[in-house]
């Protein structure tokens, strides 16, 4: 199944409570197929797959568990390029390369994606980049807004802050 730009994602739940949106797990692009299906067979869920790959990733995502899975879509990423577009799979080829594969993302609702970041940024974080995801997702989307800060990693992985709001 995919999740088409502008269908939305039923069965997500209230999205800006402040709470985890959901848990990424990254894998090598040779595993990815067979780790959709392993944790489908495991743990019951059915993921749905997600745009992503023009920016060099694919993603697979449970709703209701929240859990996701990630991969870049080859081997051969450039991990030099620095433009945001690239960020995404650079980001990814470089866990997996230095990491290998396991939970590397959280991502955090937030009501005010600005207030949030000045907050991690007060706190001592620092957002290393920061995204206009509604755009991605095109006209048809039913998000008024979509936006996204990746802090620094914390603990082992990175945490993403997330504000979502419906059309």
């Amino acid at each position: 199944m995919r999740l088409e730009a502008g269908k939305g994602v039923e069965g997500y739940g209230a999205l800006n409570e402040d709470s985890v949106h959901y848990v990424a797990i990254r894998v090598k692009p040779e595993n990815f197929e067979s780790a959709v299906k392993r944790l489908s067979d495991i743990l019951g869920l059915e993921f749905v797959y997600l745009g992503g790959e023009s920016h060099g990733i694919r993603m697979a995502l449970a709703m209701e568990a929240r859990l996701e899975i990630v991969t870049t879509v080859s081997d051969n990423v450039d991990t030099t390029a620095t433009d945001a577009a690239s960020y995404p799979a650079v980001m990814a080829a470089r866990d997996i390369e230095t990491k290998g594969e396991g939970a590397y993302l959280c991502v955090f609702g937030v009501k005010n994606i600005d207030e949030a970041v000045a907050r991690a940024e007060k706190a001592g974080a620092r957002a290393m980049a920061r995204y206009d995801v509604d755009q991605w997702l095109g006209p048809e989307s039913k998000f008024r807004v979509f936006r996204e800060a990746v802090l620094e990693e914390m603990y082992g992985m990175n945490f993403c802050l997330r504000q979502v709001e419906e059309k």
